[in-house]
């Protein structure tokens, strides 16, 4: 990864930027609270090796405290046997009836709803059943703010900067 050059992608960068590896995140990571990885594959072998990868890595980091979160079902139970001390998280962009039981039964403590999905009964529902709830992608200020009176435990936006801004502002 380190190799590859994220800038390529941006005509306003000029600079060669290397795509950073977990690993070298994990020091600036300390300073967070929370962190959720998505896990996501093409095959199950490669899912099953990004998985025993990640146990050596975060096993002795206590601060942030790491969700592994993904789309895939089969993901998060494969997480559950390979490393069943790891938080998981289900990751919702469609309204199934039954987004709350799948968590439950994968042993999930966390969803994650695309925004749109959200209403203040459904994150009550989750909470009640014993998840927290997040969201994404976020950056429409009115909307962070009707969700955090919703009462969302996080939420996941392309401008954290922005986003620490408002919660500053209005937790005053």
């Amino acid at each position: 990864l380190e190799g590859l050059n994220a800038a390529a992608t941006q005509a306003t960068w000029t600079a060669f930027e290397p795509i950073p590896t977990l690993a070298s995140l994990l020091p600036l990571l300390e300073q967070c609270d929370s962190v959720q990885l998505e896990i996501k594959s093409d095959r199950p072998e490669r899912l099953s090796a990004l998985i025993k990868a990640l146990r050596p890595l975060l096993a002795h980091h206590h601060k942030p405290q790491f969700t592994l979160t993904s789309f895939d079902k089969k993901a998060l139970a494969l997480a559950r046997s390979l490393v069943p001390a790891f938080r998981r998280g289900l990751v919702c962009e469609r309204r199934f009836a039954d987004n709350i039981g799948h968590a439950l039964r994968l042993d999930c403590a966390l969803l994650v709803y695309h925004y749109r999905l959200l209403s203040a009964e459904r994150i009550e529902r989750s909470k009640k059943a014993g998840l927290e709830v997040s969201t994404y992608t976020v950056n429409d200020s009115n909307r962070i703010l009707r969700l955090r009176e919703w009462g969302i435990d996080s939420i996941i936006t392309d401008r954290p900067a922005y986003y620490l801004h408002l919660q500053r502002k209005h937790n005053r």
